[in-house]
This record gives structure tokens, C-alpha cells and sequence, in this order.
């Protein structure tokens, strides 16, 4: 496979599973933050916030993952 290919693959696996992504983080937050980071201290503050209210996580990992495909984009 050569590499145009293999970076028009990856991109368009990346429109697939935005919107996979936004739905799991509006319904589980801390889930959603931990496929996109692993193990961090963005995912212990998500789960701090999606404790006290479902609606900040759920804030909170939206706005994590638009800031990390804003990040990709540039």
C-alpha cells in the first residue's frame, strides 16, 4: 500500500468515528475521554466532573475532543 493511500484511509476512518466519538462523549464522558487520551489527568477530571453532574463532563469531553481535532487539523 503506498502512503497516499494509507493517508487517505486513516482520514477517512477519522470522519467515521468523529461522530462515534461525540455521541460517547455526550453519553459517557470519562469513556469517551479515555479512548481519546488513555489514562491522564484530563480523564481523572472528567470523571471528577461527570461524579458531580452528567452534564459538565459531558461538557468537558466535548470541548476535549474539538480541541484535540482542532489540534490535528492545524
Amino acid at each position: 500500500m503506498d502512503l497516499g493511500r494509507n493517508q487517505s484511509l486513516t482520514l477517512n476512518l477519522r470522519k467515521i468515528m468523529s461522530p462515534i466519538q461525540l455521541a460517547l462523549a455526550i453519553i459517557l464522558p470519562p469513556v469517551s475521554i479515555f479512548f481519546d487520551e488513555g489514562f491522564s489527568v484530563t480523564l481523572i477530571i472528567n470523571t471528577l466532573l461527570t461524579l458531580i453532574a452528567w452534564i459538565p463532563g459531558s461538557i468537558h469531553a466535548v470541548w476535549v475532543l474539538s480541541k484535540r481535532a482542532q489540534q490535528a487539523s492545524t
